[in-house]
């Protein structure tokens, strides 16, 4: 009945406030006597007819223009009726902060001191708690970059994310453990006592609209970069697969995505059930991410083992080039190697003033640059245009040394090797460094 008659306020709004207040109270008494003689509100608001036919007889009663009428409810009167509904929405959010606010606080100063002291001390805990977290973090990257390089990034961010994950369950369980006391004497006591509300002016619509800002802000802090992680971790266990069928023997690696995995979406959807308040049993996929986690853990780092790791790339399927530039030195010279070994070979049959710079490269990725000073001469590498041809010279070759379980420092593959021909007189111009 409440609100029928709100309805036909509003839609009476072109009406003076005390014309309006006198319909609607002629309306209510009307609704109130059919009540008494034993209709339902819904059967006797029915009975009235359609609005559309009640604001119609209303208009004629006043003998106002229906035309008139609807220009009048799109312009000022809609105006009027969006800042009293805004009025009314923010009227009514106040209240409910208010009402719990004071629900909350009415609490006793012992009570709240006693959580206040509990949330204190659970902070330092977790801070103290993070340093054997943080120290594993450590250890686990100083292991990964000692014994398992190239994949020691990986490894490394996978383990930062495992025991990520393992610090915050511990500190959500610990949060639970020391708060979970309360609200079972809060529903207690309210059984107890059936406390009542104050009527307060109260709609749904506000808690409705609080309820939506914050699922907003949930999906936006939470929901959305789980997702994106989720996405993450598929990409990266489509490509380990991938590499499995090539031939590398990372299935451990694939099996540990996997878990990983699982892991996110269910995080994902545990957090999405319980904001639309539903609920599931996802015990079968967190038994197989478990299970995942755990057999990937062990066959990845079997894996690892199994592969052959070699400090240079002499057998490795990338083959460098060899190129001989001859160079004039009439007066000394310091000879820089930015990335690579340099070594003097005395060769008397060359002339003098004269030596023969040997470089070893891989030109198929980098370029050699030799600049040459009054005093000094540098030479450096600088990486070739990004072209499809360097990808395609690394992915051949880098998943030929895979297939085969080596594993080479691939970060030699900027140096350049250079050897210097020239006589006992050049050399002697020479400052090599």
């Amino acid at each position: 009945m409440e609100k029928f008659l709100e309805n036909l306020e509003s839609q009476l709004s072109i009406l003076d406030e005390s014309e309006r207040k006198r319909i609607i109270k002629r309306y209510q008494s009307e609704l109130e006597e059919k009540i008494k003689d034993g209709m339902s509100e819904k059967e006797a608001v029915q009975s009235l007819g359609s609005m559309e036919s009640i604001i119609n007889s209303i208009y004629k009663e006043y003998h106002l223009n229906e035309q008139y009428s609807k220009e009048k409810t799109s312009l000022g009167g809609k105006l009027n009726d969006i800042l009293k509904s805004c009025a009314v929405f923010l009227s009514d959010t106040c209240a409910e902060i208010a009402y719990y606010v004071t629900h909350v606080s009415n609490k006793s100063l012992e009570v709240f001191f006693e959580v206040f002291l509990k949330i204190l001390l659970l902070v330092i805990v977790f801070l103290i708690l993070k340093l054997p977290f943080l120290l594993l973090e450590n250890l686990c990257y100083f292991l990964f970059d000692f014994l398992f390089y190239p994949f020691d990034s990986i490894l490394a961010i996978l383990s930062e994310f495992i025991i990520g994950v393992i610090y915050l369950m511990l500190c959500i369980s610990l949060s639970i453990y020391m708060f979970k006391g309360y609200a079972k004497i809060e529903k207690k006591e309210e059984k107890k006592k059936e406390i009542r509300r104050e009527p307060i002016k109260s709609s749904k619509e506000a808690r409705n609209y609080a309820f939506i800002i914050l699922k907003v802000i949930l999906y936006i802090v939470v929901i959305i970069p789980l997702i994106l992680l989720s996405i993450a971790f598929l990409i990266l266990t489509v490509l380990a697969f991938f590499l499995v069928y090539k031939g590398v023997n990372i299935i451990g690696l694939a099996v540990l995505l996997i878990g990983i995995l699982f892991l996110t979406v269910l995080a994902t959807t545990y957090i999405t059930d319980a904001l639309d308040n539903r609920s599931r049993s996802h015990t079968l996929a967190l038994a197989v991410a478990i299970i995942a986690l755990i057999s990937g853990g062990i066959l990845l780092v079997d894996n690892i083992m199994n592969f052959s790791y070699f400090k240079t790339l002499e057998e490795s399927s990338f083959q460098p080039i060899v190129e001989s530039i001859t160079v004039d030195i009439d007066k000394e010279l310091e000879v820089i190697n930015f990335h690579g070994d340099v070594e003097f070979v005395l060769d008397n049959e060359i002339e003098n003033e004269k030596v023969i710079l040997e470089l070893e490269y891989y030109d198929s990725l980098y370029d050699v640059q030799i600049e040459k000073d009054s005093s000094s001469m540098f030479i450096f590498t600088i990486r070739d245009d990004f072209e499809i041809g360097n990808l395609h010279y690394l992915y051949n070759h880098g998943l030929e040394d895979l297939k085969s379980g080596k594993v080479y420092d691939y970060r030699n593959l900027n140096t350049v090797n250079m050897k210097i021909y020239g006589n006992e007189a050049t050399q002697k111009l020479l400052n090599i460094r």
